[in-house]
């Protein structure tokens, strides 16, 4: 009987503890938002703009983050399901927002030919 309380208390202890420790620099819910909705833009624009090359190293200078940086901050939200399912929901809601803005009115190609 006191193994199986031992047990249960082990595992209360340990599903509590942050598995990803915090990330210095560390980025907001918010500043992931913006990085991931510009870094969804610019693989975009690779699709349609092959003669304007825009480096990603770009993206990390403008965004006051370098690869290592997002990497970690990535590793640390994705190790906490709801508040990157979050982050990616406002992704989602950003980009469709800027579909929906869109004033070129540009027929979007066919992903499959008829």
């Amino acid at each position: 009987m006191i193994y199986r309380i031992l047990l249960v208390v082990l595992l209360f202890v340990g599903c509590a503890q942050d598995r990803v420790e915090r990330p210095e620099p560390f980025m907001s819910s918010q500043q992931m938002t913006n990085f991931l909705v510009d870094l969804a833009l610019l693989n975009a624009l690779t699709g349609y703009a092959k003669d304007h090359f825009v480096s990603i190293d770009s993206l990390y200078a403008y965004h006051g983050i370098d690869s290592l940086s997002f990497a970690k901050n990535n590793t640390y939200y994705v190790s906490k399901p709801k508040e990157y399912t979050q982050i990616f929901e406002l992704v989602k809601e950003k980009l469709t927002a800027f579909e929906e803005n869109d004033s070129l009115n540009i027929e979007k190609p066919l992903l499959v030919k008829e």
